[in-house]
């Protein structure tokens, strides 16, 4: 058996693996989130003590939300940067594949080099706050 025989079952076996994850996967962000806080607030009655304080915390997760979104972007030379170690694990397998013998060795380093593509691809697709010079802006920082 070759791996070209298997690499088009593979590839659709991973493809409907991430469709499934991603149609079972709930999302709750921000919006989620103050979506039900608008529909809770909306049920409380309007004697109630706690609704103004509720009211004016639901008006600021509104501001906040619209100027953070303003502000936060992603690394674009870290994403190219784990394309590029991506694409560089795949030559390295498909060499140590195609060629057989001492060249398998290659796949183990395709190993190495595709954790270290999908290491900085997940640091560097989430939107971030960040400083003039690209760096991310923790919450613990003053």
């Amino acid at each position: 058996m070759k791996w070209t025989d298997l690499t088009p079952v593979l590839i659709a076996l991973l493809s409907l693996a991430g469709v499934v994850w991603q149609s079972r996967r709930t999302r709750y962000d921000g919006r989620d989130r103050l979506k039900r806080d608008i529909e809770l607030l909306a049920m409380m009655p309007d004697d109630l003590e706690g609704k103004s304080r509720y009211r004016a915390h639901v008006d600021a997760s509104i501001t906040t939300l619209i100027e953070d979104e303003d502000v936060r972007s992603r690394d674009w030379v870290g994403i190219s940067m784990g394309l590029t170690l991506l694409t560089i694990a795949v030559v390295l397998a498909w060499a140590g594949v195609s060629n057989g013998g001492w060249w398998h060795l290659l796949t183990l380093t395709a190993g190495v080099v595709l954790f270290a593509g999908v290491a900085c691809l997940s640091i560097s697709l989430g939107k971030h706050r960040r400083d003039e010079r690209g760096r991310v802006i923790s919450r613990t920082q003053p």
